[in-house]
């Protein structure tokens, strides 16, 4: 099969999602798998396939389309914070990108956050299906970060502070599975964001 992981963050990298892509691209392939591996720049300036010479697009390249699609006036609701409005549009880069690609050729799509998933979901074939990988709660770590630095402005049931929450619920219904690094995630995926738990596995080792 011919496989593509995908992750919001930049590839290659040292340490956490990157280590993780790398390693389960080398268990596929040892099985007889191709694999791609898509992603940020290390400077963040691009998307692209990394093992793939060539394969990848400027976000410049996108920005003045998207900076007219995503103006106030036409999306209020995505510019009711510059917190959602960065990432929305980053989710956008991604989304642009992997359909600039094309993802026709691939057998199943891997992702590895909820930002990627959200994307390729909306541009992936519909015969394809999505697996997602949960290493963590973004929406948790974002109300901690929101909590420690008050002068952000970021109250509970603020746009931005809901713009977290909604993601991972809308992620995690737009897969055919999702699977959270272990069963605390899995919790908070179905017990604070209301994620049914038959669309939740937990990770385990492959052997």
């Amino acid at each position: 099969m011919k496989i593509l992981l995908a992750t919001h963050w930049l590839i290659p990298h040292v340490g956490g999602v990157w280590n993780f892509m790398v390693q389960l691209k080398q268990h596929l392939e040892n099985h007889g798998h191709q694999v791609d591996m898509m992603g940020n720049s290390p400077d963040y300036k691009k998307i692209h396939i990394v093992n793939q010479h060539g394969m990848e697009l400027a976000k410049e390249a996108l920005l003045p389309i998207l900076s007219a699609k995503l103006a106030s006036a036409q999306v209020p609701e995505l510019n009711a914070h510059p917190v959602i409005t960065n990432y929305e549009l980053e989710r956008y880069f991604m989304e642009l990108s992997a359909a600039y690609f094309g993802l026709e050729s691939y057998d199943i799509i891997h992702t590895q956050d909820v930002f990627a998933t959200r994307s390729l979901s909306r541009v992936k074939p519909k015969r394809t299906p999505l697996i997602a990988h949960v290493h963590g709660s973004v929406a948790r770590e974002m109300m901690d970060h929101f909590r420690n630095h008050p002068e952000m402005g970021i109250s509970e049931g603020s746009p931005a502070w809901r713009y977290f929450p909604s993601m991972e619920y809308h992620a995690a219904m737009a897969t055919d599975i999702t699977i959270a690094a272990n069963q605390w995630s899995k919790n908070i995926l179905v017990g604070e964001f209301g994620v049914p738990e038959n669309r939740v596995a937990v990770f385990s080792v492959w052997i």
